[in-house]
């Protein structure tokens, strides 16, 4: 597993995955139940990135019973939408884009990254990236991408005129 949260995370209580469950009104896909039991109830992660998608950076996973916004019935809440056409939101990348798991008989646990910018049920809102959640989960790769370095102020050249307008106007 290539997934590292920002900030420790303990698996979710059974009572915390079937209460989830009960708000839902199904059961979650069994490779992500299992994640969440045994490996982390969600959270903020370091980013993780895709090979074959350079454009999806996950940065946190939802989880269960969670009192903050990485929780899963409140995000669905919020991505209703998707649950209408048949994605459960599991996850989200940079710039808020759902990653979700497909609940349709078709191609049940695959994993999907929708394009929030487009309408959901729009051409190219949903493209899958994963065969499964283990799949996702085995493939992320850690952003290795460097940090860059603040750039330098810029430097101008503002004749007096005009810097005392620009005082004028700004003067607190």
């Amino acid at each position: 597993m290539h997934i590292r949260y920002s900030e420790h995370s303990v698996p979710a209580t059974p009572e915390a995955v079937e209460q989830a469950e009960a708000q839902l009104g199904f059961v979650l896909p069994d490779q992500y139940r299992r994640y969440l039991l045994t490996q982390a109830n969600g959270g903020w992660i370091d980013d993780a990135l895709l090979p074959g998608f350079p454009h999806i950076a996950v940065n946190h996973i939802l989880g269960v019973g969670r009192q903050d916004s990485d929780d899963l019935v409140r995000s669905c809440g919020h991505l209703a939408p998707l649950l209408g056409l048949g994605f459960l939101p599991v996850a989200d990348a940079e710039g808020g884009n759902p990653v979700c798991i497909s609940r349709r008989t078709g191609d049940m646990g695959t994993v999907w990254f929708n394009d929030h910018e487009l309408d959901y049920d729009e051409e190219g809102a949903l493209t899958q990236i994963a065969a499964s959640w283990d799949a996702f989960i085995d493939a992320t790769q850690p952003d290795s991408t460097p940090p860059s370095t603040p750039a330098e102020p810029a430097k101008v050249w503002v004749s007096p005129e005009m810097e005392a307008i620009l005082r004028s106007q700004f003067a607190d």
